[in-house]
């Protein structure tokens, strides 16, 4: 099951974080500089981290919902904010464009890709 947390609890000043991030990002500053802090929130439950194939190759409901989970569990301050990072790299869109994904299990963080008319 997918959790749909209420817009901005898990970031409630996402506007002034914004605000310092575009500021930042213009090349200038407000009063200080960013400032991005994770921690714990007191009420924390543990949640199994997920690995690169995970990513590749996992449910990705379940993806999402480990992610929401983590960052339920999570405080973050100043300018931190939320992300997920699904992992679409390079190689996965060379796939959805028609190339074999190659992967070995000796090497369980890394994969890459081979154009279909080269194979055979």
């Amino acid at each position: 099951m997918t959790r749909n947390p209420t817009p901005l609890t898990l970031k409630p000043d996402l506007a002034d974080a914004a605000k310092r991030w575009n500021t930042y990002l213009a090349g200038e500053i407000i009063d200080r500089p960013l400032v991005m802090v994770t921690a714990p929130t007191e009420r924390s439950e543990p949640v199994s981290a997920t690995t690169y194939r995970d990513r590749v190759f996992g449910n990705l409901n379940e993806l999402v919902d480990r992610a929401l989970r983590v960052a339920e569990n999570t405080f973050y301050g100043g300018e931190a904010i939320p992300a997920f990072w699904p992992s679409f790299g390079p190689d996965e869109i060379a796939v959805f464009c028609g190339a074999e994904l190659c992967w070995s299990d000796d090497s369980g963080d890394t994969n890459w890709s081979i154009e279909s008319r080269l194979i055979g």
